[in-house]
C-alpha cells in the first residue's frame, strides 16, 4: 500500500467560518474550500461530492496559475 502525503484542506463553512483540517482527502466535500499540497500547490475553490467543481484558482508551486471552471464530466 502506498503511503500518501497529507495535505491541509481548509473549508469554509457558511458566515466566513473557517475549519482547519488535515486530510488526505477532501471526500464528499462539497463547498469552497483551500487546499494546500505537499509541492506547495494550491487550489482554491468549489468542491462538489470531493472533487473540484465550479469556479477555482490551481497555483503551481512556481506561481504559475490556472483559472477556470473546473466541470465533473
Amino acid at each position: 500500500e502506498e503511503d500518501k502525503k497529507q495535505y491541509k484542506i481548509t473549508k469554509e463553512e457558511g458566515n466566513d467560518n473557517l475549519i482547519h483540517e488535515p486530510s488526505a482527502s477532501s471526500r464528499d466535500y462539497t463547498g469552497k474550500a483551500l487546499a494546500e499540497y505537499p509541492n506547495n500547490d494550491m487550489y482554491d475553490g468549489y468542491y462538489m461530492d470531493g472533487k473540484r467543481h465550479g469556479v477555482g484558482k490551481y497555483t503551481y508551486a512556481n506561481n504559475d496559475q490556472y483559472e477556470d471552471l473546473y466541470v465533473l464530466p
